[in-house]
């Protein structure tokens, strides 16, 4: 049916202007917005297979990335063994893809392989500076819910993009280190307790040490009753 010219002309006249119909290998119908390329079917039938998409064919005939889809085109994807999608595809002025939802799978898969070179430089900047500061690494994990991050990795990433500063997490973590780890107290800073010296009569002398001392004869304390 999707070889068909006739029935193809007549679904053209049936459907709304905004949407395109078109039709996989199988007969499979794909209904997309008016102006979609060949890039936008990809990513509809899968996320991967508009990542590995290297080629298209509209009834068996290799067109570009470019292309408009028509209604009742028959669309085939080429694909290759690896993920490669390019960062042309999200230039708006190349119209290589035209629905929101190429667009964004694009883009998610760009900011991902932007994370995880931001985790890996937001890794070392602060492993470094706590390694410098004699501070553990796991103390690290004290600061990700300070600045609103679901996994220790989102932190890292925002460090290594600049979207966090460095000095501001270790600074937090050198704070809260400090208030779950009282100071040691110098034991020189202890005062030892001074000698005391008990006579029979009960008088108690402090601070004389082992000096000889005698009460005067007018000193007759009176015990309290």
């Amino acid at each position: 049916m999707a070889d068909s010219n006739d029935f193809a002309e007549e679904l053209r006249n049936q459907v709304v202007e905004d949407r395109v119909y078109v039709f996989t290998p199988q007969g499979d119908v794909v209904d997309l917005p008016n102006g979609s390329t060949p890039l936008d079917f990809a990513y509809y039938v899968h996320t991967n297979v508009g990542h590995r998409c290297i080629g298209a064919k509209v009834f068996n005939r290799i067109v570009p990335f470019t292309y408009q889809l028509k209604t009742g085109d028959q669309i085939e994807i080429i694909t290759g063994k690896e993920l490669n999608p390019k960062r042309d595809w999200l230039n708006p002025n190349l119209d290589y893809v035209h629905s929101s939802r190429a667009r964004a799978k694009v883009q998610t898969w760009f900011k991902q392989q932007d994370k995880d070179k931001n985790v890996i430089e937001g890794k070392h900047l602060l492993e470094q500076e706590l390694s410098r500061l004699n501070i553990h690494w796991d103390e690290a994990e004290l600061a990700k819910e300070r600045f609103n991050m679901v996994t220790l990795d989102d932190l890292l990433a925002a460090i290594g993009g600049g979207d966090v500063k460095l000095n501001q997490v270790v600074n937090y973590i050198q704070s809260k280190n400090l208030k779950e780890s009282p100071p040691e107290v110098d034991p020189r800073l202890i005062q030892k307790p001074r000698k005391t010296k008990t006579f029979q009569n009960g008088v108690i002398l402090q601070g004389v040490g082992n000096l000889m001392n005698q009460l005067a004869g007018c000193c007759n304390p009176i015990p309290r009753r």
